[in-house]
């Protein structure tokens, strides 16, 4: 059994966020609980995905409910996808369009009332933001897998170009094993993961002029086993940020950052840190294609020995950093 998702969406980019992972629904007390707060960008489309691991031989599941953000999703155990792995384990997958009952703060609640507990492998909230001069592709397959198989994505032509791709998979390992990932297409590709015990989730970035025909994966173990798999085909263009100048002044350093990109940056912070630990933070703001911004720093900074400066800059949801190579001692 298999679920799969094939869309385009104009203006918009993604968020991938693990609401919870590899916790134990022991059948008293109020269960699981998690929250998280997603970016100020509207919300165009939402799933959320909760994986479950349990006894096969038991079903006398009592007050079963998952919540998200007050509104109950349901209160049955009816799982959309239901395999029974061995003699001693099924795997039980839900997934919900949860697009009308998403807001920034999410709160989701899973529980119920039995003998037995039930693992809770993952929760994971999946989410198309509107976002302006992006567009994105995502092909989305539901199938509980061994790690010795060939995953077929689902397909549809796009009407633009990509210049990203990301590839996410969702895997459930009973320990520790290697996965190996081949993408089969007009430019195989091979890489190598390794997986803890329980849920992981691997990511890889893959060209955009890779034209996917197939996803073949090996692994030494047995019994870890695919999940999901997320294909995102992003047209996407990001800025850079570099430093312009550097002036000593009698109350302090003048650094001057320069957008060298042809696109805005939603942000910039300046970080100093001193053998790893931070020692002063700046916030910047956004800045244009081809604007400076010039920030006076406290005149103390240039007395540290050690420091190193780093830029960090945000783009559709995506942060990026450099470090600076001044010198302002």
């Amino acid at each position: 059994m298999e679920l799969k998702l094939c869309e385009e969406y104009k203006q918009s980019t993604y968020t991938i966020n693990s609401l919870a992972e590899d916790q134990t629904l022991t059948g008293m007390g109020e269960g699981v609980i998690s929250r998280i707060s997603l970016p100020p960008i509207p919300v165009v489309q939402s799933y959320l995905i909760v994986i479950l691991s349990r006894d096969p031989t038991y079903t006398s599941f009592t007050k079963w409910k998952i919540s998200l953000n007050n509104i109950i999703l349901t209160r049955e155990f009816k799982p959309h996808i239901d395999m029974q792995i061995g003699e001693k384990l099924a795997q039980s997958l839900f997934i919900y369009d949860v697009t009308k009952t998403i807001s920034r703060d999410v709160n989701l609640k899973i529980g119920y009332e039995g003998k037995k507990p039930i693992k809770l492998d993952a929760a994971v909230l999946i989410s198309i933001h509107r976002y302006e001069e992006f567009y994105l592709g995502f092909n989305f397959i539901m199938k509980i897998l061994n790690l010795n198989s060939s995953i077929e994505l689902p397909k549809a032509e796009l009407s633009f170009k990509p210049t990203e791709r990301r590839l996410n998979m969702g895997i459930v390992a009973e320990k520790a094993c290697t996965l190996e990932l081949e993408v089969i297409g007009n430019l195989g590709r091979s890489t190598k993961h390794g997986l803890t015990q329980g849920f992981n989730m691997v990511e890889v970035p893959i060209e955009g002029a890779l034209n996917i025909d197939s996803i073949n994966t090996r692994c030494n173990s047995s019994s870890a086993r695919h999940i999901f798999t997320c294909l995102f085909s992003l047209y996407s263009n990001y800025p850079t940020i570099d430093v312009k100048s550097v002036e000593m002044l009698e109350d302090g350093v003048s650094l001057t950052l320069y957008n060298t990109g042809t696109t805005s940056a939603d942000d910039i912070e300046l970080v100093f840190l001193r053998h790893g630990v931070q020692v002063y933070r700046f916030r910047i703001g956004g800045v244009k294609p081809g604007e400076e911004k010039a920030v006076l720093l406290p005149k103390n900074i240039a007395r540290m020995n050690n420091v190193t400066a780093r830029v960090i800059w945000y783009k559709a949801l995506r942060m990026f950093s450099k470090d600076l190579n001044i010198n302002i001692g």
